[in-house]
């Protein structure tokens, strides 16, 4: 069980490299990550991070589940529902079903327990302001990663 957050951090930001490596179009791994610190979702949250860093993880991680959702439920035949897989078996039902690769799956899994270190942790693990930022910068890598990479397509 991991219980510090720079020694997750670290794995995961290596997983999310891998994962935005898999994505068509890219010009690095590196790139794609540090855009995010520029655009998008990590200035969106700039303000709640120094706020409630805790908050602004959270509400990084609810992006990646509404899109994780979003993108299963679409792949269902109508009727059926992914509303109450939790997170595990929703990311586990998104790689089975081909919408995500491995490396995808693997960064979802590891910023799961950032998350978790962030909402549940004791109080030493809890993000401050910078370490809201780069989760809201790795969450733009993931959702990156599942909006432009797909294992049944070919990349480029």
């Amino acid at each position: 069980e991991v219980e510090n957050w720079d020694s997750a951090g670290s794995v995961v930001r290596g997983e999310i490299v891998e994962a935005v490596e898999e994505a068509p179009g890219h010009e690095s791994p590196t790139t794609a990550l540090d855009s995010a610190w520029r655009l998008g979702l990590t200035e969106e949250l700039s303000d709640l991070a120094r706020v409630s860093p805790v908050t602004a993880v959270l509400e990084s991680f609810r992006r990646i589940e509404t899109e994780l959702r979003d993108l299963a439920q679409g792949s269902l035949d109508e009727g059926l529902t992914v509303r109450r897989l939790p997170m595990g078996g929703l990311t586990q039902f998104a790689l089975k079903q081909g919408l995500i690769t491995p490396e995808t799956a693997n960064s979802i899994t590891g910023l799961t327990v950032l998350r978790n270190l962030a909402e549940h942790g004791a109080a030493d693990s809890k993000p401050d302001t910078a370490r809201a930022l780069e989760f809201a910068a790795l969450t733009e890598g993931v959702l990156y990663a599942i909006r432009n990479a797909r294992p049944d397509q070919p990349n480029g």
